[in-house]
């Protein structure tokens, strides 16, 4: 799927690592991930033509966990389902705790139209961020 205006003007074309364009691929990974990361950190309500996008109080489920940890779970599967449509089949769930971090992980899994299928990671903070990474790998289909 082709990007958006927003994430062709937003995006740095160079690997800041290596110097080198990066792919079309990877760019469509990183551009669901930086989607992800807003989508997640936007709170329910705060668009008033968009009411449902965005995610609700994080900050308010957070203190019950573990036992809020299923309804986040499922908050999280809404809005990649409702609002990023580059990711299909969306599954979420608890990942593995990183001892020296202070934050709940997610992995969220699903499949790009081209087939490839991605894992991220959302992490989860006391007051409410959620910072998500990336971690792809190739699962053609069969």
């Amino acid at each position: 799927m082709s990007q958006t205006v927003f994430d062709i003007l937003a995006t740095n074309l160079l690997n800041e690592s290596s110097g080198e364009l990066r792919s079309p691929e990877e760019e469509l990974y990183l551009s669901i991930r930086d989607h992800l990361q807003r989508l997640l950190n936007s709170r329910r309500g705060s668009l008033t033509h968009l009411p449902h996008y965005g995610m609700p109080d994080i900050a308010a489920l957070y203190l019950g966990l573990p036992y809020t940890g299923d309804r986040i779970k499922a908050y999280i599967r809404q809005c990649v389902s409702d609002f990023e449509p580059r990711l299909s089949h969306p599954h979420v769930r608890a990942a593995q705790q990183d001892t020296g971090k202070d934050a709940t992980p997610f992995e969220i899994i699903g499949e790009t139209p081209q087939g490839r299928r991605l894992k991220y990671i959302a992490s989860l903070y006391r007051n409410g961020n959620i910072d998500v990474t990336t971690n792809w790998e190739h699962y053609p289909h069969g």
